[in-house]
């Protein structure tokens, strides 16, 4: 995030606080900018450092400077010397100390699996955005949070929305659930209206992560596997890419038409001239754990399908970018 401070912050603030900045800055988790670098309170206090530090000091206030300018941050925080904090969104104004407690905080993206969806992630990112999260990850600057599914991701929603601090500070991904275009399960809804507007979040216009594996991806997992067990598999993939690529979109990938046969209204007519075998090799879906595709390195970003649906998940992953940044 940018973080801007007022120069009365140096007048009324410790050396040795003020050096968390210095290393917030110089790890380049944030960007730390000075409103007025000719204030007389800034000038007298950077003249009082030793000549390290204080090349140090104009070293990462200088960066902030140019990476704000070659790519903006989406948050700004200020940093003030006078009254209390004022958390208003998205630019809060805050003292010294709600600052630093809130710039060390790490940023969460609220998942339904944090395994599965944390993979399908950064699948889904160029490999700028894929290095900037994993960098973080490592960190552990950023997390994914696992929710444990769409009833638990609401209640957290819920929480993070509350309050400014914490939805700063958060992105959510969701499953559509949706059995067809345009048509997300009522609980998928429902946490997207708990999001909008005020939390950044993204609902997959397929079904679910797993709609999204690439053939290529699949092909490989045919591959390896053998004897009838590759067989079956293959014929599996055969017809599942035989399905119009709205009918694959929303079919279920992990448990087949035989699982979804309960709630089978939902769908309409979408899977209504779907012949005979192709249904009878779909009946049980591909595999309940398909989405670890994803995590074992079958999926590569080159091979990704270009469609709009992709293309909207790549953009919420830059998204999380600017928001961190």
């Amino acid at each position: 995030m940018m973080v801007l401070l007022e120069a009365e912050v140096f007048a009324e603030t410790s050396t040795a606080d003020l050096m968390v900045l210095l290393w917030l800055g110089a790890t380049r988790r944030h960007r730390i900018v000075v409103l007025d670098d000719q204030a007389p309170a800034y000038t007298s206090w950077l003249e009082g450092l030793d000549e390290l530090t204080r090349a140090d000091w104009e070293r990462v206030v200088g960066d902030g400077l140019r990476q704000s300018a070659l790519e903006p941050s989406y948050h700004e925080v200020w940093i003030t010397a006078r009254g209390q904090s004022n958390w208003c969104y998205p630019n809060p104004t805050l003292t010294f100390d709600d600052a630093v407690d809130f710039l060390q905080r790490p940023y969460r993206i609220l998942v339904e699996n944090g395994f599965a969806d944390r993979a399908f992630l950064l699948c889904m990112c160029d490999r700028a955005t894929r290095e900037f999260l994993e960098d973080r990850l490592s960190r552990e600057w950023l997390e994914a949070e696992h929710c444990g599914g769409l009833g638990d991701l609401e209640k957290r929603a819920k929480e993070v929305r509350r309050h400014v601090a914490t939805r700063m500070r958060c992105s959510a991904m969701f499953d559509s659930d949706a059995m067809r275009p345009g048509v997300p399960s009522s609980m998928s809804e429902a946490i997207r209206n708990i999001c909008y507007p005020d939390m950044h979040f993204h609902q997959l216009e397929r079904r679910t992560i797993e709609n999204y594996l690439p053939r290529s991806a699949l092909d490989r997992w045919c591959q390896s596997t053998q004897g009838r067990a590759r067989l079956d598999r293959k014929a599996q993939v055969e017809a599942l890419f035989a399905l119009r690529d709205e009918q694959r979109a929303h079919y279920n990938m992990k448990e087949g038409f035989g699982k979804d046969l309960p709630n089978v209204h939902r769908a309409g007519d979408l899977f209504a001239d779907i012949p005979d075998e192709t249904r009878r090799l779909l009946h049980d879906g591909l595999d309940k754990h398909i989405a670890n595709l994803y995590r074992d390195g079958y999926v590569h970003y080159h091979e990704l399908e270009r469609t709009v649906a992709v293309a909207k998940i790549q953009q919420f992953a830059r998204e999380i970018v600017e928001r961190i940044r």
